[in-house]
């Protein structure tokens, strides 16, 4: 068999015209250009899709969204106070007990503005103790004053003029050291009324009972009109039954012999010789007396023996 063979111009391959393994080249040659191009769009169409997923997919929102930060919720912690009531029973005792007495001289005690169970600041007044004597006091130490500053003031001028005088011969250089040294003890006497002043107004500040420190008032045993520090009124009263038993005997009509119990009493008190108003106790006092009377020569004459 004689075959002719036709040359293809457009691929320049040589195949026998009707030749079946050219046929079959030809549709393989189709097919992978049929997968090539299904290859290629399937490709871009993923990079079409991968581009509008990650350039085109934030266009739809707004300029100024695009550039804030993202938003973050915080929680503070914080400290708040739970009101609640708890109940129980017991007494209260205290950690370190502090009694409490009057530091000055004390006195007649005119109010308590606290009370037991309430809870007290250092430096608080539980007790106002009446000043009406220290007050007094401190007026006198300062009428003191301006008399030792009326003494310095004289004692200055006579220097003065004694100075003035010696140049003439008046006055000697003895009596100028007198003069100064009066002066001198004038002016120390002003300081030391001074001092004793200031001293009673310190004194005067420590009167009130006030708190040493903040804690709470456990009992008050205070009350106004009271005292402190030995100024503390009597509330004690004595009755008492005083008998007396006499006995008496006519021996003769001359002779009387008798017999006498009885029985004293002085009630307590306090004694207000001293500034501590010390108390004493009451008294019993018994007395035992027997006696003789008897008259002689007509009763002209009368003898008496206890």
């Amino acid at each position: 068999m004689n075959y002719e063979t036709t040359v293809d111009a457009s691929t320049g391959s040589a195949f026998a015209e009707g030749d079946p393994l050219a046929e079959v080249e030809r549709e393989e040659r189709a097919d992978r250009k049929r997968w090539l191009w299904i290859g290629g769009a399937v490709v871009v169409v993923l990079a079409i899709a991968l581009f509008l997923v990650t350039r085109g997919g934030g266009s739809d929102l707004p300029p100024d969204s695009q550039n804030q930060a993202p938003a973050i919720t915080v929680v503070v912690p914080g400290r708040t106070t739970i009101e609640g009531t708890i109940t129980a029973t017991g007494s209260l005792a205290a950690r370190r007990e502090m009694p409490l007495g009057v530091v000055g001289d004390g006195g007649r005690v005119v109010s308590v503005p606290v009370d037991a169970g309430q809870w007290v600041h250092a430096g608080q007044v539980l007790a106002v103790i009446d000043r009406a004597v220290q007050n007094q006091q401190a007026l006198s130490a300062k009428a003191n004053i301006d008399v030792a500053r009326a003494d310095a003031e004289l004692a200055e001028a006579n220097l003065e003029r004694a100075t003035k005088l010696i140049a003439r011969g008046f006055i000697s250089k003895a009596d100028i050291d007198q003069l100064t040294a009066t002066r001198d003890a004038a002016r120390a006497r002003v300081k030391v009324a001074q001092a004793q002043y200031d001293e009673l107004l310190a004194r005067n500040a420590r009167i009130n009972i006030v708190a040493p420190a903040s804690g709470l008032l456990l009992s008050r045993n205070v009350a106004p009109v009271a005292g402190v520090n030995g100024y503390e009124p009597l509330r004690e009263s004595w009755n008492r039954f005083n008998p007396m038993v006499t006995a008496a005997y006519d021996v003769s009509r001359n002779v009387h012999v008798y017999a006498k119990y009885a029985t004293g009493y002085r009630a307590g008190g306090a004694s207000s010789r001293t500034s501590n108003y010390q108390a004493f106790d009451p008294e019993d006092v018994k007395s035992y007396e027997i006696g003789l009377k008897s008259d002689f020569v007509d009763k002209f004459f009368t003898g008496t023996a206890t």
